[in-house]
């Protein structure tokens, strides 16, 4: 299928590319310009306008085209040790860094300049749904190196203890501080500004390199010497639909499962089937009572357990993991759930208006880090 818009007063034809890395690069790694520019992603970031302080270069899309640019230069750099998988995920992560900056910049009136806000963010989101298909791993691998590419810029004004806690912190996510370390000074040199010297870049570089390397964590995740744990806690996580009842019924059938579905039928005597409707507000307070108590419960008596709601903010899970440390050295163990598509997960609720609650929920997901957990299972079915 393919459709017109205008944009820029000028009619562009846009494709749909399959959701996969397979079209975004030629096959010596090199960007496709004349696909990109067909994608309505990246097209829409022709125009966008970026601070002239910070970016010299003009607007995103020309930002984007310097930074892909240096990004070959390194990856054709014999010295970094890249296999091709390497190489195929930086320049998929270089492409795809700011094609948030088309949804978050605004001129500040105050400072008389344009800015954009969590773009790493709105970029991971943006570049998750243009490649759902993709595997799992490489997918989130590059969703990770585009929403954290802008780490690195003030780590170094930090103190020792929180550069420590930051590096390690990187260290454990979907991807290594080297590939980041690597797309950072792509992006770096692809911005140009009187504050951003090819010396300043590389004295950034060699100090990060120096810390990731004295914590052992340039090129692994860090590793924590804990000791062992008297439980563990399961932590589903997943849209509606995408299928955790049915992996626990597979996986972890013998552990107590704490639900918040459930509890609104026990509290409601089965007169509300929790996953059609909320309660009020006194009514959900006294359901999170419950959960918390039998978290509290299992904790106490060091019993495995599993957690069984969507699960989809971060707040909320870190919520979890620290009312369990209160009574328990807890193993905390991530299983994020996957449908083929978000369509299914809206077909398996029956459609209607399960159709925008689950593709609001799905925009508003903060993909879980490998670093909240101590482990992580990703199961797409």
């Amino acid at each position: 299928m393919k459709w017109l818009t205008k944009i820029f007063n000028r009619e562009v034809k846009f494709n749909d590319y399959p959701k996969n890395i397979s079209w975004m690069l030629k096959d010596d790694l090199s960007p496709n310009i004349k696909n990109l520019k067909h994608c309505k992603e990246f097209h829409a970031l022709i125009g966008v306008k970026q601070s002239p302080k910070w970016h010299k270069e003009g607007d995103v899309w020309n930002h984007t085209l310097a930074v892909s640019k240096e990004m070959f230069k390194l990856i054709s750099d014999k010295s970094w040790f890249l296999t091709d998988y390497d190489k195929k995920v930086l320049m998929i992560a270089a492409l795809c860094h700011d094609l948030g900056k088309a949804t978050t910049t605004y001129f500040d009136k105050n400072e008389q300049d344009w800015k954009c806000k969590n773009h790493g963010y709105a970029s991971e989101q943006i570049t998750r749904e243009l490649i759902f298909d993709q595997d799992i791993n490489t997918r989130e691998e590059i969703c990770w190196l585009v929403r954290w590419h802008m780490s690195f810029h003030h780590i170094l004004q930090k103190t020792h203890s929180e550069q420590f806690q930051e590096i390690t912190r990187l260290s454990q996510g979907f991807s290594t501080v080297e590939k980041l370390l690597i797309l950072n000074l792509a992006d770096s040199r692809g911005t140009k500004s009187e504050d951003n010297s090819e010396d300043k870049i590389n004295e950034r570089l060699k100090s990060i390199t120096e810390l990731a390397m004295s914590n052992k964590c340039y090129i692994k995740p860090f590793e924590c010497h804990r000791k062992s744990p008297d439980c563990n806690m399961y932590v589903m996580i997943g849209l509606p639909g995408s299928g955790k009842d049915t992996y626990i019924k597979k996986f972890l059938k013998d552990l107590p499962c704490i639900c918040r579905d459930d509890i609104r039928e026990e509290v409601t005597d089965g007169q509300v089937l929790g996953r059609k409707l909320m309660l009020d507000g006194q009514g959900e307070k006294a359901v999170t009572n419950i959960v918390n108590e039998r978290i509290k419960n299992c904790c106490i008596n060091k019993k495995d357990f599993v957690i069984n709601q969507t699960s989809l903010k971060k707040k909320y899970r870190l919520d979890f993991k620290e009312l369990a440390f209160k009574y328990a050295n807890v193993n905390v163990i991530y299983v994020y759930v996957e449908a083929p598509s978000i369509q299914e997960c809206i077909d398996r609720r029956g459609g209607g208006k399960w159709n925008d609650i689950i593709r609001r929920m799905w925009y508003c997901f903060e993909f879980p880090d490998k670093s909240e957990c101590n482990k992580m299972i990703i199961y797409k079915q």
